[in-house]
């Protein structure tokens, strides 16, 4: 509490569902909205929100103590958001919490997306728009909680983890 706290928000795996589930290499667009629970009352701050590099957001709602934020991103160029490791991170957010109790973060389509009630991406060499999906399992269901825990954690060595790559 009262310390800074990166969130990144990533898509995993994303692919071509239409060309054998080929993975993209790079990402063009996305929309999506966090969502607050319960509503900030000034007591959680955003300190900072980075985008890939070239990008424009048009997304319309950014005040979260109104419980949205809002972000709908178009990239200038493929390089500017490159899929690496099977992942893209989309947007680091760096807030700062002050409220003992919890506060759930979720996220769900916009107001204006492009496919009626979900969140949505756009990869390279496919002008198709593709849904994401939350790792929650729902757009109600919390993905980061602050002064608890939403997603489970995976639990793992680094012995473990080596070994999967061997």
């Amino acid at each position: 509490m009262d310390t800074p706290v990166d969130v990144y928000l990533v898509l995993t795996r994303p692919t071509d569902v239409e060309n054998g589930d080929a993975p993209y290499s790079f990402i063009l667009a996305y929309e999506l909205t966090l969502t607050f629970n319960p509503v900030p009352n000034d007591d959680l701050f955003l300190l900072d929100a980075v985008l890939p590099p070239e990008n424009v957001d048009i997304g319309l709602r950014k005040d979260i103590n109104e419980d949205f934020l809002d972000f709908t991103v178009g990239l200038a160029t493929p390089a500017s958001l490159p899929v690496t490791n099977e992942s893209a991170v989309l947007v680091t957010l760096t807030f700062m919490n002050t409220n003992p109790g919890m506060t759930a973060i979720s996220l769900g389509p916009t107001t204006r997306t492009s496919t009626p009630g979900e969140m949505d991406y756009i990869g390279e060499n496919n002008p198709d728009i593709r849904v994401m999906y939350s790792m929650g399992g729902s757009h109600e269901a919390p993905v980061f909680m602050f002064n608890d825990e939403a997603v489970a954690v995976e639990n793992a060595s680094f012995g473990s983890v080596k070994a999967l790559y061997r």
